[in-house]
């Protein structure tokens, strides 16, 4: 791997995007995408996030136990202008309540089957 210096995260991946739409991007479970699927759906997610909105925090939580979700919302975030938090959902609800408060996100994200654990811990 090449190194790029002054590269951002979000940026790089566009390059890779370019450069190789055939190739694959990510294997996880049943699921294997290509730079250009992966772009698709990362545009798809973006779409529905909001763009670099002064009005909430510059950070959104993410919480998945799928793998390729949580690129797939990383690479969202970062394209939106926003930074993100990790949460793992199989942190004990406590954490997850301190983690949420003390870094005073205004938004999160999270998979269907993880939802119902981080809308406990409002």
């Amino acid at each position: 791997m090449s190194t790029h210096k002054n590269c951002q995260l979000f940026e790089y991946f566009i390059c890779q995007v370019r450069k190789n739409p055939k190739k694959t991007a990510i294997i996880d479970s049943s699921v294997e995408l290509s730079y250009g699927e992966l772009a698709h759906e990362v545009d798809l997610l973006a779409n529905e996030l909001p763009y670099n909105d002064s009005n909430i925090s510059k950070f959104i939580a993410v919480s998945t136990s799928s793998r390729y979700q949580f690129v797939i919302a990383i690479l969202a975030i970062l394209k939106n202008g926003y930074g993100y938090l990790p949460l793992d959902p199989n942190w004990p609800l406590e954490r997850l309540k301190t983690v949420i408060l003390d870094s005073k996100i205004d938004l999160a994200m999270t998979s269907t089957d993880d939802a119902e654990k981080l809308l406990s811990c409002n």
